[in-house]
């Protein structure tokens, strides 16, 4: 029979799993809405607004981006504490960890002879938690940009 503690370490690492879940989804939807605004918002600035006016919605979506950037790096953030505690928590188990990053994958396929097909090969050292701030990056810079360039920009 487990007792308190052990049921507790249990259901940490339960709600770490969920969480890790959680915010890998949060990375991907945090990124399509960002994207997805910041093209609707230069299409009004542009199709509706002129000169000056176009600010406004090329404001907003900066100001936009740039939180969503902040919470996009938070979870990248906390998914790395929640593996982190996750691994803790096997240890004082003694179970084999599960693994929770690029090269524990890689290590745990290659312990286990499993061949890495391509084009997964190709991009197997590529982190794309990196990828995906660096494209919420640009799309902040390239807002930041357009609000000082856009009233003067014809029709």
């Amino acid at each position: 029979m487990l007792d308190n503690n052990a049921k507790i370490k249990i259901e940490q690492y339960t709600r770490c799993c969920e969480d890790i879940r959680h915010y890998d989804t949060g990375l991907w939807q945090i990124t399509s809405i960002n994207v997805t605004v910041a093209g609707i918002m230069i299409g009004i600035s542009f199709q509706y607004l002129s000169g000056i006016h176009r600010i406004i919605p090329l404001l907003l979506a900066f100001f936009l981006s740039l939180v969503l950037s902040v919470t996009l790096s938070k979870y990248v953030l906390f998914q790395l504490g929640r593996a982190q505690s996750m691994h803790q928590i096997e240890r004082e188990f003694e179970v084999e960890p599960v693994p929770t990053s690029t090269n524990e994958v890689l290590a745990f396929l290659k312990k286990t002879e499993v061949e890495v097909d391509q084009p997964a090969r190709w991009f197997e050292q590529r982190k794309a938690n990196r990828w995906v701030i660096g494209i919420m990056l640009t799309v902040t810079i390239v807002l930041f940009n357009m609000v000082f360039v856009a009233p003067f920009i014809d029709r």
